[in-house]
């Protein structure tokens, strides 16, 4: 999954450059998806994550907009919401 080239603008999308991300995409009719381990920076760990857009007539830019913004929001989380 690491070598996944598909993509670039899902999970991938809005992430901070070099952030390592081992993902796999799929598409089939109005569905996206993008599953993915993202390496948090330092010592702070992985996350994985599943994002899937279902059932949308959105262009697909925007479907992956959507993936992409999402996947942020989780890293943000993790990286500074969560206790040490």
């Amino acid at each position: 999954m690491s070598r996944t080239t598909t993509g670039p603008t899902r999970i991938r999308g809005v992430l901070p450059p070099g952030t390592r991300v081992a993902h796999k995409t799929g598409d089939i009719g109005w569905t996206a998806n993008d599953i993915a381990i993202v390496t948090l920076p330092g010592d702070a760990g992985h996350v994985a994550l599943a994002a899937y857009v279902k059932s949308s007539r959105r262009p697909t830019a925007e479907r992956d907009v959507a993936v992409a913004h999402i996947a942020r929001a989780i890293y943000d989380y993790f990286l500074f919401h969560l206790p040490e």
